[in-house]
């Protein structure tokens, strides 16, 4: 064998592995996005990426926010919002964004706290076996005003067998 032989079979040896290394990423699967953790302290919990968790109990002390392109879903989670005021913080599923709710509970940790829900417009979200409380009511509105509760403001929501209490005086507009 010959050095120039030699040279062609390592150049043709080196451009196969470059072929299915290229290969490899081109057919990647896309749904391998970075989970975006919720904060152990203070602090907004922003999902902008494809983040799924699964059977955990969840403190919650800033807004949840899930934005244009993000995808939650929890399922089995006990999301527990943790903050000292009526309708301070919030979670949102903003535009273009999409959340999904399977069991589990939504809640507040105190007795006099509440906490706001909106799906705004051009947002996705799904809900099933989930018990809502301690939902938000303005509380400087009469008591036929329906500024609260869980506030749908897109046509893409579907709750099945949700369970909504506790709530103070609204527990979802639509």
């Amino acid at each position: 064998m010959t050095g120039q032989s030699s040279s062609r079979i390592g150049i043709s040896i080196g451009l196969g592995l470059l072929f299915v290394i290229v290969l490899a990423m081109v057919i990647a699967p896309e749904d391998v996005d970075a989970q975006t953790a919720p904060p152990t302290g203070a602090g907004d919990w922003n999902i902008y990426d494809v983040t799924t968790i699964s059977n955990q109990r969840i403190t919650l002390q800033g807004n949840l926010n899930v934005y244009s392109g993000g995808k939650l879903t929890l399922t089995n989670v006990d999301l527990i919002m943790a903050h000292a005021s009526l309708g301070g913080k919030a979670i949102r599923v903003r535009n273009n964004a999409h959340m999904v709710f399977d069991g589990g509970s939504i809640s507040h940790s105190g007795a006099t706290s509440t906490y706001k829900f909106i799906v705004e417009r051009g947002a996705t979200a799904t809900m099933d076996g989930v018990e809502v409380s301690d939902l938000w009511h303005n509380p400087s509105t009469t008591s036929s005003a329906l500024q609260g509760g869980m506030q749908i403001q897109s046509n893409s929501v579907t709750i099945t067998d949700c369970t909504f209490k506790d709530n103070d005086r609204v527990a979802m507009v639509i």
